[in-house]
């Protein structure tokens, strides 16, 4: 689980952009509860690069899953052509492997689909070979990562001996366990409305064992801000914008009174 992310340095967070987000540049602590935890913001405040932050430190952006590798490690270095590690971000957590999501990233292939990561052979000719639409390819990608989750990884996998700093990183900064966490990048990018209306049944109950942090826009989301789900809403960027987002859905009853 992951309590709580700190920005220490906004120049050495695992995302060189981050000074320039609008939604973060001020932002020095994000907390995250057991549950669902989700991201609402306009576009550009900051939601896929707080998601991308968090899983390039644990390692989890490259396969879905936390495995350190050679460009897992390049990844959350400050510069190619040195040592020094993106330590402008201090994350508490307990030490679990974590899960990720992102639709539009594809498992097992570098630099654009060019070619194969050997890290991930078998994902990247899954991805190359499947010719479906872009709802089809959200629930594959998801279901691949999905897959990991059901097998039961316990332990963060290590492909190579990481650097002392990065080690450091990964130990838990806790001795409780809690629930395993899930990365989402808008995990409802392209899908029909009656499936989108089917993940969001269903996120909810599937957080109640796990942590999910999830960004989003679907206006599902905003029924998740009740009594019965109670999800823990992190606003980036306008605080109005959300109650904006709900007032908005409440009027399109409205549209059926239109001449």
């Amino acid at each position: 689980m992951i309590h709580a992310a700190f920005i220490k340095n906004v120049n050495k967070t695992p995302c060189k952009w981050w000074p320039k987000v609008e939604g973060l540049k001020r932002r020095k602590t994000l907390r995250f509860k057991a549950g669902l935890n989700i991201l609402w913001g306009r576009n550009g405040t900051g939601k896929s690069t707080l998601l991308t932050a968090l899983a390039r430190y644990f390692h989890c952006e490259q396969g879905g899953h936390s495995v350190v590798t050679g460009n897992s490690v390049r990844a959350m270095s400050l510069d190619l052509f040195r040592d020094d590690l993106c330590t402008g971000m201090k994350v508490e957590h307990d030490g679990q492997p974590v899960f990720y999501v992102n639709p539009s990233q594809a498992i097992g292939l570098i630099g654009g689909g060019a070619g194969f990561d050997d890290d991930f052979f078998m994902e990247g000719v899954m991805n190359t070979t499947a010719h479906i639409s872009a709802g089809q390819t959200t629930l594959m990608r998801t279901n691949m990562v999905m897959k990991k989750l059901k097998e039961g990884v316990k332990e963060i996998e290590f492909k190579q001996k990481p650097p002392e700093g990065i080690e450091k990183m990964l130990k838990p900064t806790s001795d409780e366990k809690g629930p395993v966490t899930i990365l989402l990048d808008e995990p409802d990018r392209s899908m029909d409305i009656d499936f989108a209306r089917q993940l969001w049944d269903l996120l909810p109950l599937l957080a109640r064992e796990r942590q999910i942090i999830v960004a989003t826009h679907h206006p599902f989301a905003l029924g998740c801000d009740n009594e019965v789900y109670q999800a823990n809403f992190i606003d980036l960027g306008d605080k109005e914008y959300r109650g904006t987002c709900t007032e908005l859905v409440r009027g399109l009853g409205e549209l059926t009174k239109l001449p």
